[in-house]
């Protein structure tokens, strides 16, 4: 399995973690999804996500509705 070299970045810039940084007026809010995704994903830290799913949680909101499957 190769190894990903590159962190990926945000899906919608205007909410979730990064959107929350931008609002707050944090003054790097790259370097700050860099280090989240960073503590995330880390082989010997304590979450040990993969970058996907690091990505997905930072980029989720708590305020949208859920997603409500229709029932047939």
């Amino acid at each position: 399995m190769e190894e990903r070299t590159e962190t990926p970045r945000t899906r919608n810039r205007a909410w979730g973690f990064f959107g929350t940084c931008v609002t707050n007026g944090h003054g790097d809010a790259e370097a700050a999804w860099d280090e989240a995704m960073e503590t995330l994903t880390d082989a010997d830290g304590m979450f040990r996500m993969d970058a996907d799913d690091a990505r997905e949680l930072l980029d989720s909101c708590p305020y949208r509705k859920p997603h409500r499957p229709v029932s047939h």
